[in-house]
């Protein structure tokens, strides 16, 4: 209701937002288990019950509200370059056995662990750099809580990415562990990993090639580059020839 009041949405009178909306809407205040956030929260209680929230909407930035608190910017440099980096990180959990989680909510399409892996998509990956900047000692999970609609394929947890060797919560579910992608100095450990310096290096590349005036914006599968661009409709990159 703060982010309805703040926006000046009034659901039940705009019919559009009332549809748009009512996944989340209907049914919240009677916990009606077909509500949207219903179910999630339900999930929470059996699948997160060892985690304890820390921190909701934790930013990294020095940008933010006076008074506010949150964790100073995060860089990554090599001799040539520096990459500085600020945000805000949805929610942060620990369990009892000092395990950090963090999530992004995510109430449009998601990227696939093989886009990751790729180095498609760094939004995660970046998160994940970012806590284990602030929790170096303990052994981080970053994950995704999905609530595009009720279809399975756009609800819940799709993946896990991070410390997976380290993984010490029995109760997080082991198909989503089977399709997540371990961050390890071992790269071979794991159907999908990567390992940190292979994340930073492959930034610090991108910026210097930047820098240097040589990064071309179609080197890339212009499909999968600008899949979660906000401008990609109006962009007339491909109309660019170099």
């Amino acid at each position: 209701n703060k982010a309805l009041n703040f926006y000046s949405m009034d659901i039940d009178y705009d019919i559009q937002s009332r549809y748009k909306y009512s996944i989340y809407n209907d049914g919240l205040a009677e916990g009606n288990e077909k509500n949207l956030l219903v179910q999630l929260l339900n999930r929470h209680r059996e699948e997160w019950q060892n985690f304890k929230a820390v921190a909701f909407e934790k930013s990294f930035s020095n940008d933010a509200p006076e008074g506010s608190p949150h964790w100073p910017p995060v860089t990554i440099a090599n001799r040539e370059i520096s990459i500085t980096f600020t945000g805000i990180i949805d929610k942060i959990m620990e369990n009892n056995s000092g395990m950090i989680l963090g999530s992004d909510y995510k109430t449009g399409n998601v990227s696939q662990i093989k886009e990751l892996l790729e180095l498609w998509s760094s939004q995660l990956l970046i998160y994940y750099l970012v806590l284990k900047t602030f929790y170096p000692e303990q052994p981080v999970l970053f994950t995704i809580e999905q609530l595009k609609s009720k279809k399975k394929h756009e609800y819940g947890v799709p993946y896990y990415i991070g410390d997976l060797t380290e993984i010490s919560d029995q109760l997080l579910d082991p198909k989503v562990l089977a399709r997540s992608m371990n961050i390890s100095e071992n790269e071979n450990a794991g159907k999908y990993s990567l390992s940190p310096d292979a994340i930073k290096e492959a930034f610090l590349n991108a910026a210097q090639k930047v820098m240097d005036g040589h990064f071309h914006i179609t080197n890339r599968d212009q499909k999968k580059a600008c899949a979660y661009c906000p401008y990609e409709k109006i962009c007339r990159k491909t109309s660019i020839q170099l």
